[in-house]
């Protein structure tokens, strides 16, 4: 992760001096070339990124005795991708507080 992070800032700094005279939709242009260039180096890199196989996440989804990955309300049983996203927008609600 700290490699990640100093690679990222290295890449922004070559590329600020750049951008920085740029204004508009020219600004927004190079951010998503940025982008663009970040998926493809992902897809056509798996020796450098791990491709495009994801990772799967198995951590326990509960705070407390609320278990999100079997969360019911009312008469309704959720899936664990909807108790996840009951939990990230509850947490950003939290945080934007």
């Amino acid at each position: 992760m700290p490699l990640a992070g100093l690679f990222a800032g290295a890449l922004g700094a070559a590329i600020a001096p750049f951008a920085l005279r740029l204004r508009g939709p020219y600004l927004a242009i190079v951010s998503l070339g940025l982008v663009y260039i970040g998926i493809y180096a992902a897809r056509n890199l798996p020796a450098l990124t791990g491709g495009l196989n994801g990772t799967v996440v198995t951590a326990p989804v509960a705070i407390g005795p609320v278990d999100f990955a079997a969360l019911q309300v009312g008469p309704f049983l959720l899936t664990r991708e909807q108790g996840m996203f009951i939990l990230c927008w509850g947490i950003l609600a939290l945080v934007l507080c």
